[in-house]
Formats: structure tokens, sequence, C-alpha cells
């Protein structure tokens, strides 16, 4: 995503107070399920996250006031066992190879560690917003798991 379109999703949730409302009730759902320590959220974006846990390292692809650092959820920039939680709001989907994504996650986890994701579900009532509403485009018959190579298709919407 690009610093553009991040500024203008932190000025719309800044200035949306259903919107911020909406959204409460499942970021306390994914502090609940924190375990105590350091705590990453992939795919920040607008830095939502640390309203709820002020002590979080936001990331996303690109750097921005409000983040604190620049991370490729394949290829996580911690070191092995040093973090408790890893969070993705909105961002498994963005994740192109998410087998490597989950590889890195397990050796940057300590044991006990965890991986909070809220994620949308893209059904068949919901495809038609995903085709022609979203901004982004998303692969619906890609098996990202399976997917072992660094090499990775576009994703686009069948």
């Amino acid at each position: 995503m690009s610093e553009d379109v991040l500024h203008r999703h932190r000025t719309v949730w800044q200035q949306k107070p259903v919107l911020r409302r909406l959204y409460e009730d499942w970021y306390r759902e994914i502090v609940a399920w924190l375990v105590p320590g350091p705590t990453v959220e992939l795919g920040g974006g607008t830095g939502n996250l640390k309203e709820y846990v002020p002590t979080v390292c936001c990331t996303d692809v690109v750097m921005l006031p409000w983040l604190n650092v620049v991370a490729d959820a394949q290829r996580l920039p911690f070191q092995s066992e040093s973090l408790a939680n890893l969070v993705l709001f909105d961002a498994l989907h963005h994740i192109e190879n998410v087998t490597l994504f989950f590889d890195d996650a397990q050796r940057a986890l300590r044991v006990g560690g965890r991986i909070v994701v809220m994620d949308p579900y893209i059904s068949w009532a919901s495809w038609p917003i995903y085709r022609w509403l979203h901004s982004e485009p998303v692969d619906c018959l890609l098996d990202s798991l399976f997917n072992t190579s660094d090499e990775w298709p576009a994703r686009r919407i069948r």
C-alpha cells in the first residue's frame, strides 16, 4: 500500500467515530488473545492498535510517522524467539506467500507466542464487494498455503 493511501485511510479513521466504534470490539477481542511480552502488528497501516496496546511495534511496508518499523511479513526483521505476539488486522490477505510468513513467524515467536489474525472472510456473498468495490485485487482461486516459491503470481479476482 502506498503512503498516500495510508494517509487517506488514517484521515478517514480519525473523522469517522462510527467506524472507530465498530472496530473497537474487534480490537478488544485481539487484545484479549495477547500473551505478555513484545507485540508486533504487521500491516499496521494507520496504527490503530496503539490505542489499545500503546507498546505495540506497528509495522508496514512503508514508513509513516505513526509507525515504528518497515517490515515485510515474509522476511521479519526480528530476532529469533524474540516476540510474544504477531498481530495482523486485515493484513493476512495482503501477504503474497503466507507459507513464508508462517515459517518466519514461527522463527520470530518465542515458545508460547501467538499469531492473532482478524481478516475478512471472502464468501460467495462478499465476493462481489471484493470484485467491484475493493481497491486491491484478490484471487479467490489461489491456494496460498501451498505455494512454496518466492515468486508469486499477481493476485487477481476471477
